[in-house]
């Protein structure tokens, strides 16, 4: 094999190597990303799970007027950041009272992302879709 039918060979060979070694980076990337996404679902519907136990303490409904949420963002804040502050503590606990239902959270998860919470919370559309669903 001469010198320069040789070299472009070895070119190729690691344009190929280069090509496939990002192509195996970005699978990881994405995978990851979902995997985020489905573990920041389940983690944001058992911090209302949470929050709905604390508010109602037993009782079928919560006590008027308690400030569990603004307490807990004041409390968290510091240690997690704004991302946990009162609305989103909020949506959270609006998102479990339409999802309660564990099974389904998870079995929903591959389609869900972790914006969901706040787009069920505020969309009436999105409610009423999986309330005609039947949940």
């Amino acid at each position: 094999m001469d010198y320069k039918v040789q070299k472009k060979s070895q070119n190729n060979d690691m344009a190929s190597l280069v090509n496939d070694v990002c192509n195996i980076i970005e699978t990881g990337r994405k995978e990851a990303y979902v995997a985020a996404g489905k573990s920041a679902v389940i983690t944001y519907r058992n911090i209302g799970r949470r929050i709905v136990k604390e508010e109602q303490q037993g009782k079928e409904r919560a006590e008027y007027g308690a400030e569990v949420i603004k307490n807990l963002a004041q409390k968290i804040i510091p240690r997690y950041g704004a991302s946990y502050n009162k609305r989103n503590l909020d949506y959270y606990k609006r998102f479990y009272l339409l999802f309660p239902d564990i099974q389904i959270v998870n079995t929903c998860v591959h389609n869900l992302s972790w914006y969901t919470p706040h787009t069920f919370c505020f969309r009436p559309q999105c409610q009423a879709l999986v309330f005609e669903n039947g949940r």
